[in-house]
């Protein structure tokens, strides 16, 4: 999360930018050249906790699709301390328009499977490479 929101003022560039181009972020930090096949997960290159956290703003995009459901959660989120951040889900859904329950079940489902592939392929196919 931290490597996608890098401070208060990235944030709000971010907000404009994708308000005004209609931009949906998805979260992935796959490692380059990793294998996008299914049933497999991809590496991520800051480790196992940014692979949930990618999957727990991910489902969180599709539980509440428009941006000012979402985003709130996001900043809540990107305000915590990277050593606190998947214990606050819950906490910062809970001020927000995300149901927790249903997060979880996506995070830990098939609906997290396949939004991190999708992810993952975006990822993989951004040009310039993501490094």
């Amino acid at each position: 999360m931290r490597a996608m929101v890098h401070s208060k003022s990235a944030l709000r560039h971010w907000q404009r930018c994708s308000e005004h181009q209609g931009a949906l972020s998805k979260p992935s930090n796959s490692c380059p050249g990793s294998a996008l096949q299914e049933g497999l997960r991809p590496a991520c290159q800051h480790g196992p906790d940014e692979c949930r956290l990618n999957r727990v703003v991910n489902c969180a995009q599709r539980l509440r699709p428009a941006q000012a459901q979402w985003l709130p959660f996001v900043t809540c989120l990107s305000d915590r301390p990277r050593s606190k951040v998947l214990s606050s889900v819950e906490r910062c859904a809970a001020g927000t328009a995300i149901d927790a329950d249903a997060l979880w079940r996506c995070v830990d489902g098939p609906d997290g499977d396949k939004l991190e592939q999708l992810a993952a392929g975006a990822t993989a196919a951004l040009d310039p490479a993501h490094k």
